[in-house]
C-alpha cells in the first residue's frame, strides 16, 4: 500500500510513521487532481459536441424556402402484328422529374440555399421493339 502512494520501504520502515499519512493524503490529492483535469476534458468535448449538434440542426429544419415541382408524365404504346407470331413495338413517352436533393442545394451539409434557376427534368423517350 505504501509503495502505491509512492512511499520508499525504508520510509516505511524507518522514518516517522506520520510520514505514510502525508504520502496518503498526497497521493489521493493528486488522484483527485488528475479525475477533475479528466472531467473538464470530457465536459470540453461534450461541450464541442453539443455546439457542433446545435449548429448543424439550425441550418436545417426547415427553415430555408420551399421549391414545388411538377411530377408526372405520359407514355404511349402501340404494337403492330406482322403475322406469324411477329410483333413490332413501337413506345413514346414524357415525363417531368423534379431535381434531386443532392443537386437541389448549393451545400446541402451546411445550409439549405437552392441553386440558381432550379426547374424540372425534362424526360423525352421513344422505343421500338421487335419480337
Amino acid at each position: 500500500m505504501a509503495i502505491t502512494y509512492g512511499m520508499s520501504v525504508k520510509e516505511f520502515w524507518e522514518d516517522n510513521p506520520d510520514l505514510f499519512w502525508a504520502y496518503r493524503f498526497s497521493y489521493y490529492s493528486k488522484v483527485k487532481s488528475d479525475q477533475d483535469a479528466m472531467n473538464f476534458q470530457l465536459w470540453l468535448q461534450g461541450a464541442y459536441f453539443h455546439e457542433a449538434v446545435v449548429v448543424a440542426l439550425a441550418n436545417s429544419f426547415g427553415k430555408g424556402k420551399t421549391a414545388k415541382f411538377f411530377n408526372g408524365g405520359l407514355k404511349f404504346n402501340s404494337n403492330l402484328s406482322l403475322g406469324r407470331a411477329q410483333v413490332v413495338n413501337f413506345g413514346i413517352g414524357y415525363e417531368h422529374r423534379s431535381p434531386q436533393a443532392a443537386e437541389s442545394f448549393v451545400s446541402p451539409e451546411m445550409n439549405n440555399d437552392f441553386v440558381n434557376n432550379l426547374k424540372n427534368e425534362r424526360i423525352f423517350s421513344t422505343e421500338i421493339g421487335y419480337q
